[in-house]
């Protein structure tokens, strides 16, 4: 947990785009990590000053602003029923926090 750290997060969604903003806040200074799941139908580009997902037809725009976050892709497992588990990809943004620190998540649609 993040006690005596206060995380809070809020979701922003319109017709075709959802913006997430994490604000995390604390004495001294800790590790912050947040994990962003994707489905296993969906393709993932990551070039510098580029990141976007591919679901069928449309494309996913990913604009990530604020404090210094490192972007790391894990492959992970998605299990959507007993004995059934699927390759998919996670991105996994972590920061060392001072005190207090923002950050916003943009996914928007293009078709």
């Amino acid at each position: 947990g993040y006690s005596p750290w206060i995380h809070r997060r809020t979701f922003h969604y319109e017709r075709d785009r959802l913006e997430i903003v994490d604000q995390v806040a604390g004495p001294g200074t800790r590790t912050v990590k947040c994990f962003l799941h994707f489905g296993p139908d969906v393709q993932i580009v990551d070039n510098p000053g580029e990141c976007h997902a591919r679901i069928g037809n449309a494309i996913v725009r990913i604009q990530i602003d604020g404090c210094k976050l490192d972007r790391i892709w894990k492959h992970t497992r998605y299990s959507p029923e007993f004995g059934l588990s699927i390759n998919r990809q996670c991105l996994l943004l972590q920061a060392n926090i001072q005190q207090m620190e923002k950050w916003r998540v943009c996914m928007k649609v293009e078709r």
